[in-house]
């Protein structure tokens, strides 16, 4: 006599949930470092995004901006040439704040000190040129990120590590 069972046994329930275990434990490591190293991550996309639409808005305005930066609170903050002291205040005021975990390093400028302290400001001009500087961040867990501001290309290179002039040389 032939029956039909339809269904799982208990074993195969128990292999299952086993093969599922162990998948988990050797992916969670490798999950948890991306979780970690999202905020620079995050904090590299908004400074390319805000440098891009920063350049486009210098060439449609006709107008230069400055990118500022606190490398001792780790804020930075978008400023043009001419504004009241009110609103250049306001916009300092409401200076966009780095995850906790992420650090302005230093900013590179060619043939100059880097600067490792205080504010530091970078130049769009009204024609979308960039002023030429590297920016190092950095995050708890010693992972390093260089932005490198190119002056005609109005492209910011990436690089996933500290480089500086003199390593591009």
């Amino acid at each position: 006599m032939i029956q039909n069972h339809k269904g799982y046994t208990l074993i195969e329930l128990i292999v299952v949930v086993a093969l599922i275990g162990i998948m988990y434990s050797f992916t969670m490591p490798r999950f948890q470092q991306a979780i970690l190293s999202d905020d620079l991550q995050g904090v590299v996309r908004k400074f390319v995004g805000n440098i891009k639409a920063l350049r486009s808005e210098a060439i449609r305005e006709h107008k230069d901006f400055y990118l500022n930066f606190d490398l001792n609170s780790d804020e930075f903050w978008i400023t043009e040439p001419g504004m009241s002291p009110e609103k250049s205040y306001q916009t300092r005021k409401d200076a966009y704040t780095l995850p906790d975990d992420v650090h302005i390093v230093e900013v590179s400028f060619p043939e100059e000190v880097d600067r490792i302290m205080g504010e530091v400001r970078i130049m769009i001009s009204e024609k979308g040129y960039i002023q030429p500087a590297i920016i190092h961040l950095e995050s708890d867990d010693d992972t390093e990120f260089s932005l490198i501001l190119r002056p005609f290309l109005g492209k910011v290179e990436i690089i996933k590590d500290y480089v500086d002039y003199e390593d591009m040389q």
